[in-house]
């Protein structure tokens, strides 16, 4: 059983510092498409959908757009940190065995803050999207439900 702890322990550990690196280097203001295929097929953002930009501007230094772009994304960085920081103590893993189901209970309770928001988010693009427009960065971006809508409507076009 320790050996398995162990393994998930370092699996964590560089998923935690790559994730952090890829905030690093990409833009924080994304890039012109999604690779979310939540909102690539429904044209609605997923309950996480923003949390990668929100990393991105934290690790970047920008606390107020990673708040907007997502407000678990303070969380997912600080456990990806102290997860990265695990690397330079002698006794991170045991800490990691002592306190293990603490921290999945802190991330169930994570998971749904950002299922909740999520919610709350797509809620409110659908049914008030003038609010959602001062409350939540709603995502603008060309997917695939638009580039459907847009077949649709030149399909209908070209018939009549």
């Amino acid at each position: 059983m320790r050996e398995l702890l162990s393994d998930r322990f370092r699996l964590i550990r560089f998923l935690s510092l790559g994730g952090l690196a890829a905030g690093w280097m990409l833009p924080p203001a994304g890039f012109s498409f999604s690779i979310c295929i939540f909102y690539n097929l429904t044209g609605l953002p997923c309950p996480a959908c923003g949390l990668t930009r929100s990393v991105s501007h934290i690790v970047q230094g920008d606390f107020l757009h990673s708040l907007i772009y997502h407000p678990a994304g303070v969380l997912v960085a600080a456990v990806m940190l102290l997860f990265v920081l695990s690397f330079f103590f002698k006794n991170s893993s045991a800490f990691y065995y002592r306190f293990e189901k603490y921290l999945i209970r802190f991330f169930y309770a994570a998971a749904g803050v950002v299922f909740i928001f999520g919610a709350v988010r797509a809620y409110m693009i659908v049914y008030e999207p003038e609010a959602a427009e001062i409350y939540f960065y709603t995502f603008h971006e060309k997917n695939i439900y638009f580039y459907f809508k847009e077949m649709i409507f030149h399909l209908l076009k070209a018939r009549s």
